[in-house]
């Protein structure tokens, strides 16, 4: 047996030591299974019996088994945890990209918004100019300074929302990779 452990790379000492684990914590295991055949058959095996060897061979192989088995799990673990990381980056990536579009719709139908404003406010006074006074330019000048003002406070409003927006964003991818978590 310990040749076989020799082949696979495990040194003598390790073997010895292995075995010995094994036989400390089997002995219990390898009584139980001799009184139970014993009870049961009613045959009487000793210690050097060969079934048994059979047995502390099995129990190796299970022990090797489980171990590999572990390292499996987790390199699973591993390569799950990757695959939550790539995918929640790519999330990110896309809704940031999706907010850019976003933002860049607001802000070009914004801008025609306020030129069309401009545009009908400069007709109508080109076109009433012979009849406005003095005090009716002021007037229409405050208003445009007015609209002007107001088309800033929109345009900070959006960058709020914006702004709110984008942490919901984040907010909900943080809290999704948590969960894969």
């Amino acid at each position: 047996m310990s040749e076989g452990l020799l082949s696979r790379g495990i040194d003598s000492s390790q073997a010895n030591q292995a075995t010995k684990i094994k036989t400390d914590r089997s002995d219990d295991g390898m009584e139980a299974i001799i009184r139970a055949v014993a009870v049961k058959h009613g045959i009487a095996l000793g210690n050097n019996d060969p079934i048994l060897v059979l047995q502390t061979i099995n129990g190796l192989l299970l022990d090797e088994f489980a171990r590999k088995q572990e390292v499996l799990i987790h390199e699973f673990h591993v390569n799950l945890e990757a695959a939550a990381d790539l995918w929640s980056k790519n999330m990110e990536s896309k809704a940031s990209e999706i907010l850019g579009n976003m933002e860049n719709s607001h802000r070009h139908l914004i801008n025609e918004l306020i030129e069309q404003q401009i545009e009908n406010l400069a007709r109508e006074i080109a076109d009433k100019s012979g009849d406005i006074t003095m005090e009716q330019q002021l007037r229409a000048s405050k208003h445009l300074r007015s609209l002007n003002s107001q088309l800033k406070t929109m345009r900070s409003m959006l960058y709020v929302n914006f702004a709110a927006s984008i942490m919901a964003l984040v907010s909900a991818i943080v809290m999704l990779w948590l969960s894969v978590k």
